[in-house]
């Protein structure tokens, strides 16, 4: 979010602190004004591997060795992230975990 928005990334040492969660809220609030000023969403939570690959069936060998396939969706809001849509006949789904991915082929 912070590369999105411009601003300088946070140091390794501030991780698990309470300055660098209240740095991570005001990001969060950030990327809201700037959605509601501009309509542009921040895609810092989407899983580059699949950028562009929206409404495809994938086959994904993820970064644990797990092998599963499903439809590539995405969430709504100002920081939407891809979901993991089971079937055609399915409403949503989870998020999607495991990336890095080891292999991913649309099948």
């Amino acid at each position: 979010m912070a590369k999105w928005l411009g601003e300088s990334l946070p140091n390794e040492s501030e991780k698990g602190t309470i300055e660098s969660y209240e740095r991570f809220r005001a990001l969060v609030e950030a990327c809201r004004v700037r959605f509601e000023k501009t309509g542009e969403k921040c895609p810092a939570e989407l899983t580059p591997q699949l950028v562009g690959l929206e409404g495809k069936r994938v086959e994904v060998v993820d970064k644990w060795g797990e092998k599963r396939r499903f439809i590539v969706g995405r969430s709504t809001g100002w920081i939407p992230c891809h979901i993991e849509i089971p079937t055609r006949r399915s409403h949503g789904g989870p998020a999607v975990v495991g990336a890095p991915f080891k292999s991913l082929q649309v099948v």
